[in-house]
């Protein structure tokens, strides 16, 4: 992968959701990063917005579980507000109010994603290579669906995504819509321009 020289924090707001599954899957990503040799441009963040006393316990302690198994006690945090004011946006907001000027870039998380670190490393370098950019989006997909209506979407989205994006990207040129996650995100512009009244 390319040299990183920015710092990129990673985002992953999550409200009410299982703390083991969430936690899983940050593992994932950060052990995937980790093995790409670029680890030292990543901060991770979990965000939480939850508000049921069970599972905001859980979430704390699998976050000192997952900082114990990795390592990474200088660079995974916790944070959860007490009051989830405007919902995600809320929650993104507010960390760009209080974290944000130490990074150039965002990138945010869904609770049940997981990325590469390869994908994660090559948007953050890409954003390097073009300070013109604000944002970079990935072609999400279903993995691992349970459902039909899941298995469904799951098939579709691999068969006919690419040809979406690829249609997409060529429909709106430099500009696009923002789907909320799976984005690396420049965080200056977006702390400047993206605040929106309540």
């Amino acid at each position: 992968p390319p040299p990183l020289t920015q710092r990129t924090a990673i985002l992953m707001p999550t409200y009410n959701e299982a703390p083991a599954r969430i936690f899983a899957g940050l593992q994932a990503t950060y052990e995937s990063v980790e093995a790409t040799g670029a680890l030292d441009a990543f901060d991770f963040f979990i965000l939480s917005d939850t508000t049921d006393a069970d599972t905001w316990i859980a979430e704390e302690a699998e976050f000192l579980a997952l900082r114990a198994r990795t390592g990474g006690e200088a660079r995974i945090f916790y944070r959860r507000r007490p009051r989830n004011i405007d919902r995600k946006a809320g929650n993104i907001g507010e960390w760009v109010t209080r974290f944000g000027g130490a990074y150039e870039n965002m990138l945010v998380l869904d609770a049940d994603s997981v990325m590469t670190g390869d994908c994660i490393v090559r948007i953050a370098s890409a954003m390097e290579r073009h300070p013109r950019v604000g944002l970079i989006q990935t072609l999400p997909v279903i993995v691992a669906g349970r459902t039909l209506f899941s298995r469904m979407q799951q098939f579709a989205g691999r068969l006919y995504g690419p040809l979406i994006a690829q249609g997409l990207a060529w429909w709106h040129g430099p500009d696009s819509n923002y789907w909320g996650h799976n984005a690396i995100i420049r965080t200056e512009p977006f702390a400047s321009g993206a605040g929106l009244p309540d």
